[in-house]
């Protein structure tokens, strides 16, 4: 396939790193001259033959726990690292998100930080003149664009360098957990710009720990693991079953720890959308009903029994709605073995948009949270069948009318 087709390349890639350094130093090298041993060097694989390519306008998600090559496939695709084996290929301009307003420079205002850091990421004087009114109302620092940056929020210092980003000229986007800060609102700002990114064409390679905004933005996941690829496919899927491993204690804090779910007297065995999913996956219309099966399993008597709770999450991490059985009046089975509850969302008014269902397991009282999975992802559209963005959770029902104040 030509290279137009597939602006993003990743063949057969390893990158390896060393753990300690054999005179790695100028004090080791000193203290090797006067016979001491230097460290000994381990070299351990960040990446072990991973292979993947991104097509014209897709957008991939990269998922994984810490430690899995999330940061180091970006630093290869961005040149900052050369692989060990394998090759790497990035065809186009590339507007990297990865340190969000790392070239401001504290002493000068946003407005020339704007065009510093623009001209840096290669805009011409041009193409700054032309994007300069969006950058700035896309961050929402317009009152303060004549003051130094060094006296910006954290916040206002973010959504500076990712307007900046986001509005370079470029055919490839590399974007790095810039998304774990910022307010709510912002946020969702921000996956609607790579969401309209994408529909111009723009090809989009995301890496982040957040499973909810990945399934809002991403067409594809790659899942890695240990510096290997776990799984390359449909994003709903691979973010589950990284959720799950992480539940599981496969991967993550509990790996390290040794600990698994399976020391745990309560478990969520699974739980999955009891509607049939196409090719685009799960859609429905707004207003139709949503089921979700939970099955769950005790392995000992709970003194009381627990509660279940399904939420609904937008992409952006937002909670529409949350369903729970103790405000329902249901009193789930608290003996030993496995049980089976169906959950029933009797009309689903939501904007269109992506969305996922998140399952929870509480203690009686809703104050310790006993497992937690995700049940799946579905998408809300309109009668026509189109996808459409449009902020907010539900759609409401109101009306105007003229008259004077």
């Amino acid at each position: 396939m030509n290279s137009a087709a597939r602006p993003v390349v990743f063949d057969h890639v390893t990158k390896g790193f060393r753990k300690g350094s054999a005179q790695g130093s100028l004090r080791d090298a000193i203290t090797g001259l006067f016979g001491r041993s230097a460290a000994v060097s381990q070299e351990f694989l960040a990446l072990d033959d991973v292979s993947f390519d991104v097509a014209q306008g897709e957008a991939l998600g990269v998922i994984g726990p810490n430690g899995s090559g999330k940061s180091t496939t970006l630093k290869l695709l961005t040149g900052i690292l050369v692989p060990d084996r394998g090759r790497v290929r990035v065809d186009g301009r590339v507007a990297p998100l990865i340190e969000v307003g790392a070239g401001f420079h504290p002493d000068l205002t946003g407005r020339e930080n704007i065009h510093l850091n623009a001209a840096i990421s290669g805009m011409s004087k041009g193409d700054i003149r032309q994007h300069f009114d969006a950058i700035v109302a896309f961050s929402g620092i317009e009152s303060f664009l004549d003051t130094p940056v060094k006296r910006y929020s954290s916040g206002m210092y973010m959504r500076l360098g990712f307007s900046i980003a986001a509005h370079i000229p470029s055919e490839v986007l590399l974007v790095d957990e810039v998304l774990a800060v910022g307010d709510v609102g912002f946020r969702a700002r921000c996956i609607e710009r790579m969401q309209q990114l994408k529909r111009e064409g723009r090809t989009i390679l995301f890496v982040s720990h957040s499973t909810y905004q990945v399934r809002s933005l991403c067409d594809r996941v790659v899942y890695l693991v240990n510096g290997k690829k776990e799984f390359d496919g449909d994003v709903v899927e691979g973010t589950r079953r990284y959720e799950q491993d992480v539940m599981k204690g496969a991967v993550g804090e509990r790996a390290a720890t040794g600990k698994s779910a399976g020391d745990a007297p309560v478990a969520i065995q699974e739980a999955r959308l009891c509607r049939d999913a196409g090719d685009e996956g799960v859609i429905i219309a707004p207003g139709d009903p949503l089921e979700v099966l939970v099955r769950y399993r005790l392995e000992r008597a709970m003194p009381s029994a627990p509660v279940l709770s399904l939420a609904l999450l937008r992409g952006d991490g937002v909670t529409a709605c949350v369903l729970n059985t103790r405000e329902q009046g249901l009193a789930l089975d608290a003996s030993p073995g496995v049980h089976t509850v169906r959950a029933r969302f009797d009309s689903i008014p939501l904007v269109p948009g992506k969305f996922s269902v998140e399952t929870l397991l509480w203690d009686a009282e809703m104050v310790v949270v006993l497992d937690q999975i995700t049940a799946g992802g579905f998408e809300v559209r309109s009668e026509d069948r189109k996808p459409i963005n449009r902020p907010g959770v539900f759609t409401p029902q109101g009306s105007f009318t003229r008259g004077e104040g």
